[in-house]
Formats: structure tokens, C-alpha cells, sequence
């Protein structure tokens, strides 16, 4: 078994919450408008991989309350007890837009959690 392995399989028994079901994610309105063609194929990869639902929302309290496990957004303001990932999305027009990927604490690390970071970092 590799180090990788390992590590892998202890962080899906420290980050265990999704319990098999896919990530809900949020993604601002905002970043669609700038993004969008970016999201759709994020959205595409992620769907066809059954890692995540897609809910085109910026409602923090939906993140904070439960109804979301993580939410895409333009970057700026603090966001204290929760895991934060930065990334700088590039449209095919060339527009670019700085955001953050916003993340339950208990998800951060999981299997799904890990491949929407590694997708958002696929294209940027």
C-alpha cells in the first residue's frame, strides 16, 4: 500500500459525512455570469462522476444551516469556521474571476470534496 493510499484512506475516516451520497454544491449566480462556461464543464465532470449537485445559489446560510455541503463564490470577506480554497477561474472569453470554494469543516478532505478542488484546479 502506498503512502498515498494510506493517507487517503485515513482522511475518509476522519471526513466521513457525505456517507456516499454526492457533495451539494453552491455557485454563485455571479460566477456563472463571469464563468460560466468554466462551471458547466467543472459541472459536467463532477456529474458524470456522480461527485456533486450543482444548486446555483449564494446564500451563506444555506452552506451554514446545512442544505449545502459547499459553496463557490466570488472571493472577498472573512470566513471564520469554515475550510477555504482559493482559485482564479478563466472563462474561454479569457475573463477571469477570483473565487473561493467554501466547505463544511467535517467535509473538507472527503473523496468528493478532493476531486471538485482537483477539478477546480484542472481549469485554472
Amino acid at each position: 500500500m502506498s503512502v498515498f493510499d494510506i493517507i487517503s484512506k485515513a482522511t475518509e475516516s476522519t471526513a466521513p459525512a457525505l456517507r456516499g451520497r454526492k457533495l451539494r454544491l453552491g455557485v454563485a449566480l455571479k460566477i456563472m455570469r463571469i464563468a460560466g462556461s468554466t462551471v458547466r464543464k467543472i459541472r459536467q465532470t463532477a456529474t458524470d462522476d456522480e461527485v456533486v449537485t450543482l444548486k446555483v445559489t449564494d446564500d451563506l446560510a444555506e452552506l451554514l444551516n446545512g442544505k449545502l455541503d459547499a459553496l463557490l463564490r466570488a472571493s472577498g470577506g472573512s470566513h471564520p469556521g469554515l475550510y477555504v480554497d482559493r482559485f482564479i477561474l478563466a472563462d474561454t472569453d479569457g475573463t477571469q474571476a477570483p473565487v473561493v470554494l467554501l466547505t463544511l469543516p467535517g467535509l473538507a478532505g472527503c473523496r468528493q470534496h478532493r476531486r471538485l478542488v482537483k477539478r477546480l484546479k484542472d481549469v485554472t
